[in-house]
């Protein structure tokens, strides 16, 4: 029995270091899994659900699902647990989902409550638009084609 509890400390460790390695990045659990299995190490999903779900009653692991995404998603809280509640911003285009914890959109909270007595779910609430990059490309897109004219493979 002892081996078994090694064991799982093994894994909870090696899944702990990788989620500490994506830094504040989402994740699905599939993804660890299949990020494990390209590595060569012997965690799999059943296991990865698992510890997650231990993860989270220990206040380390944040539990959240995003639209278009398949699955929950993940996040590492380790020293950070007392970040708070922080809102998502998912672009449109290619999909990067990025942390925002800003007062202006806690303020619009807090009017949302005192106003239209509707309570928002900072951990469930996303933005979806277009990220700087994205908006950029498509600047430098419009202006080849203004400059250019339409190519003939769009």
């Amino acid at each position: 029995m002892k081996r078994s509890a090694s064991y799982h400390t093994k894994q909870r460790e090696t899944i702990i270091s990788y989620l500490s390695s994506l830094g504040s990045a989402h994740i699905t659990a599939g993804s660890m899994a299949e990020y494990f299995n390209e590595q060569g190490i012997s965690i799999g999903l059943t296991t990865v659900y698992r510890q997650l779900n231990k993860l989270i009653q220990k206040g380390l692991v944040r539990k959240f699902s995003v639209d278009g995404i398949n699955g929950a998603c993940y996040q590492y809280l380790g020293d950070e647990s007392n970040m708070g509640d922080h809102y998502h911003l998912k672009c449109e285009k290619c999909g990067e989902l990025i942390h925002l914890q800003c007062d202006q959109i806690e303020a619009l909270g807090q009017h949302i409550f005192e106003r239209h007595s509707f309570t928002l779910k900072p951990q469930k609430t996303l933005f979806c638009g277009t990220c700087n990059m994205c908006y950029l490309k498509e600047s430098d897109d419009a202006v080849l084609e203004t400059t250019y004219g339409k190519s003939e493979s769009t």
